[in-house]
C-alpha cells in the first residue's frame, strides 16, 4: 500500500466533517503535500461516484451517507485492480533448489491468507466506522 489510500480515508473524513466546502488546496494544507497530488486522488473518488468534483476553488462534498461507503469502494477507487497488500516471493525463484520449491507454495498461501484478510477488513468497516472512531479519539484526547 501507497499513500493514496491514506490521502484518500483523510479527504474522505474532513470532507465529511467539515462544515465548509472542502477543495483540493485546503485537504492539501491538512496533509502537508503537493495540491495536484490530491486533487489527482479527489478525481479517483469522483469518478467512482464517491464524491463530487472538487478543484482549487470548488469544494466537494460526499454522493453518499458515510455509513453507505465501505473503505473497499475507496481503496478500489485510488487503487484498482491492485492487490491490498502488493506481496510476492520474488520475481524469479530457484525453483531448481527443493526446499526453494517446497516453500514458494506455503509463502504465496500466507500472503494470500493475508490479502483475503485485509479485503475483509475493508469491505465490513465504512467511512462512518472512522469518523465514530475519531470522535471517539477527540473526546478521549479532550479529556
Amino acid at each position: 500500500m501507497d499513500t493514496k489510500f491514506a490521502v484518500a480515508l483523510h479527504s474522505m473524513i474532513f470532507i465529511s466533517e467539515s462544515a465548509e466546502a472542502m477543495t483540493s488546496d485546503t485537504l492539501a494544507e491538512t496533509l502537508n503535500t503537493n495540491p495536484s497530488y490530491v486533487r489527482r486522488i479527489l478525481t479517483s473518488l469522483a469518478k467512482a461516484g464517491l464524491i463530487s468534483s472538487a478543484s482549487k476553488t470548488k469544494g466537494c462534498a460526499l454522493l453518499k451517507a458515510p455509513e453507505d461507503i465501505r473503505l473497499a469502494d475507496i481503496y478500489d477507487a485510488v487503487e484498482p485492480d491492485v492487490n491490498k497488500l502488493n506481496m510476492n516471493l520474488s520475481q524469479n525463484p530457484d525453483t531448481g533448489i527443493h526446499l526453494g520449491k517446497c516453500e514458494q507454495p506455503v509463502i504465496e498461501g500466507l500472503f494470500s491468507e493475508m490479502e483475503n484478510a485485509v479485503e475483509k477488513i475493508l469491505a465490513e468497516k465504512t467511512l462512518r466506522d472512522l469518523i465514530n472512531s475519531v470522535r471517539q479519539n477527540i473526546k478521549e484526547s479532550d479529556r
